[in-house]
């Protein structure tokens, strides 16, 4: 069975995906604080992608020994 066959058995829409990028905060709950407001539909669920700035070489090489452990 093809692929598109399935989707429309399934009854799936994929709708194309935009990239916005806008900094961010992160607070001491770990929640996200955007630096400015986003231009998209209210109540609209989104996908995040985090890029996190490394700070040193000490702290990476700290971090891939926890992932390690």
């Amino acid at each position: 069975m093809q692929l598109d066959t399935r989707l429309e058995k399934a009854n799936l829409t994929f709708k194309a995906m935009k990239a916005i990028e806008v900094m961010a905060t992160v607070d001491e709950q770990g929640q996200l604080s955007l630096d400015l407001p986003l231009s998209v539909d209210k109540h609209s669920r989104i996908g995040v992608i985090i890029l996190r700035t490394r700070i040193s070489n000490t702290y990476s090489t700290v971090e891939s020994q926890d992932l390690c452990s």
